[in-house]
């Protein structure tokens, strides 16, 4: 596949857009991130698949593998390590009851509630599963619609009828199956060519925008790793909706031309996905430690919460450059 410079863009626009999520600088924002932005992911991923690259299951498998689940457990590793050892001892942490071993039940069991030392590590390993199911079912359907339609339907059968179940399968199961539905609305994109040119469109954006507010404003809070929706409805309308102004947005960037640091940061995404967490707390103990500023005033407010995204955006690319350069092993490309 041809590179996409609109979707370098979109990519990085997700990202920092997760950093700042997690922030928790205003419930709002937060709200209004949520909404969109798991399925915007699943969906720019099923978007970059194709069969022509990865002819064979197997070797995509195990690509996979090394690209989502190896960095999930080595950067899963550190964060439990760091809350062992200091997190649980100082901060916001200190007290807290939660035994030694529940954190390690969550990153090896894949229960996100669990896996409180880092949560938006879920992601790699809901992600991981996706595209191991995904892959035969829409290859033997040979319709990513038919695939992804059949699990929107199972995904809202246990959602209106066992709504806690999903977010106790183990291995991230529950949120990866609608996460089918968003990755196979990628790939039928994608097979369509759909590219930016033909996405973009001023009043489908104007139209867009008025209903993400809707989706947001009528739904309550999202929190996608716990398959709590909200309204099923809403939700939808508000992750397509949302979705699509990014998608929009990326294409106005993208036609200033490519970046290579754009490029660098779309390549990047989910090694930052789990690290910035971590990068949250150094910056908290230095701040505290060093120049005695409480964690608190850090992301007391929207203008705190940027700079301090930015600064933990910063950090975790830096280190992830480090990585790229000395311990490929880790991030396997």
């Amino acid at each position: 596949m041809k590179h996409i410079i609109w979707i370098d863009y979109a990519k990085s626009i997700a990202i920092f857009l997760v950093v700042l999520l997690h922030t928790h600088c205003s419930e709002t924002l937060a709200q209004v991130i949520n909404s969109f932005i798991i399925p915007l992911f699943f969906m720019m991923s099923g978007y970059l698949f194709s069969y022509r690259r990865n002819p064979a299951y197997g070797p995509f498998i195990y690509k996979r593998f090394r690209q989502l689940v190896v960095p999930y457990l080595w950067i899963g590793a550190l964060g439990y390590l760091a809350w062992l050892l200091v997190l649980r001892h100082y901060g916001s942490d200190a007290g807290s009851d939660q035994s030694w071993y529940e954190p390690l039940i969550g990153i090896l069991g894949g229960f996100a509630d669990l896996m409180t030392t880092d949560i938006p590590l879920w992601f790699l390993l809901s992600l991981f599963v996706v595209e191991a199911v995904s892959y035969p079912l829409n290859r033997k359907t040979g319709n990513p619609l038919l695939t992804g339609s059949a699990a929107l339907a199972l995904s809202f059968l246990l959602y209106v009828t066992v709504p806690q179940l999903q977010s106790r399968l183990p291995f991230l199961l529950g949120p990866a199956i609608s996460g089918i539905f968003f990755y196979s609305v990628g790939q039928f994109l994608s097979r369509r060519r759909f590219d930016g040119q033909r996405l973009f469109s001023p009043t489908v954006a104007l139209v867009a925008l008025p209903v993400f507010t809707a989706g947001i404003y009528f739904n309550r809070p999202v929190a996608y790793y716990v398959c709590d929706y909200g309204n099923y409805g809403l939700f939808l309308l508000s992750s397509f909706a949302g979705s699509y102004l990014v998608f929009c947005l990326s294409y106005l960037l993208g036609r200033l031309g490519e970046s290579p640091a754009v490029k660098f940061i779309s390549r990047m995404t989910l090694i930052v996905c789990g690290l910035h967490i971590l990068m949250f707390s150094l910056i908290k103990g230095i701040a505290l430690y060093c120049f005695r500023i409480q964690p608190e005033v850090l992301t007391a407010n929207i203008p705190n919460g940027i700079l301090f995204a930015l600064a933990s955006f910063i950090l975790s690319f830096g280190c992830a450059r480090i990585i790229s350069r000395h311990f490929r092993f880790l991030i396997d490309r």
